[in-house]
């Protein structure tokens, strides 16, 4: 997996960081994927920190390791913060999630969009991507960036799991809109 963020002001793209080996999923991605393969319900923990059982995706209508967040929705899809300390394979959340709105240090989320997975030289590629807005009236630096999901667990209640976190910097102008992308891919 790598990660990356285009920052854009005025239709022009102001800063572009290259693709990022991307060594993030958390736990919480793996026991999702456990609970899919074996049908069979899991723990783990979601972002406020408590544990929940995990429902297997074949359970009725509910959600399973959903992302595709809408705009102004900060509790799945990718999501971005200011927090600097190293991921760790148990992160349960971004150290310090930066805020929808227009309000100083905060960013306008948008709409999560995806790629369908595309076969090309050998390798598939499966983009997740999501722009960030800056309003706030001065810059807006984002250190930390993640996906977050939406599961259903016991109860039957809907909850939030991260399931990648990595560092990232990027300084994003009064005006100005970050990308950022996600891009899973096999090995050739």
């Amino acid at each position: 997996m790598h990660v990356r963020a285009i920052v854009e002001q005025d239709g022009k793209i102001i800063s572009k960081t290259r693709w990022k080996p991307s060594k993030s999923f958390v736990i919480a991605f793996l026991q999702h994927i456990a609970s899919a393969t074996q049908n069979a319900h899991k723990l783990g923990t979601d972002i406020t920190g408590t544990g929940r059982t995990i429902l297997t995706p074949s359970i009725g209508s509910y959600y399973f390791m959903r992302a595709d967040a809408a705009i102004g929705v900060t509790a799945y899809g990718i999501v971005v913060g200011t927090g600097t300390t190293p991921p760790t394979n148990f992160d349960y959340k971004l150290e310090a999630q930066i805020a929808h709105g227009s309000d100083a240090g905060q960013l306008q989320y948008g709409n999560q969009s995806f790629t369908d997975p595309v076969e090309h030289d050998g390798v598939v590629d499966y983009i997740l991507t999501r722009s960030f807005t800056n309003a706030s009236g001065s810059t807006v630096t984002i250190n930390e960036v993640g996906i977050y999901c939406a599961t259903h667990c016991s109860g039957p209640a809907l909850y939030y799991f991260c399931i990648a976190r990595d560092l990232l910097t990027v300084e994003v102008p009064n005006g100005a809109t970050v990308t950022i992308e996600y891009r899973l891919r096999t090995v050739a």
